[in-house]
């Protein structure tokens, strides 16, 4: 499973996605990169994989975002907003 930054900029999330969708992974938009970075100790970042099984399956079922792949390919910034967690 994945972690993306909803401030992730397009580029960036337009590269991660295409791989996660090519792999099945899940995918959760958890905050800004700030905090995604600041969450694991570290400066701010785009993307962090989870490769946990344990920790991966709590996320996906106590996030309020979908956690499924998404098929609908990369979003604007605007509809990341929308699956914030």
């Amino acid at each position: 499973m994945a972690l993306t930054a909803r401030d992730a900029s397009p580029v960036q999330l337009e590269k991660i996605e295409g791989l996660l969708l090519a792999r099945g992974v899940p995918r959760i938009v958890a905050g800004s990169g700030a905090e995604l970075g600041a969450a694991l100790g570290s400066s701010p970042l785009s993307a962090v994989g989870v490769t946990d099984e344990g920790w991966a399956e709590r996320l996906q079922r106590e996030s309020p975002a979908t956690a499924e792949p998404d098929e609908s390919g990369p979003r604007d910034s605007e509809d990341d907003q929308t699956y914030a967690g």
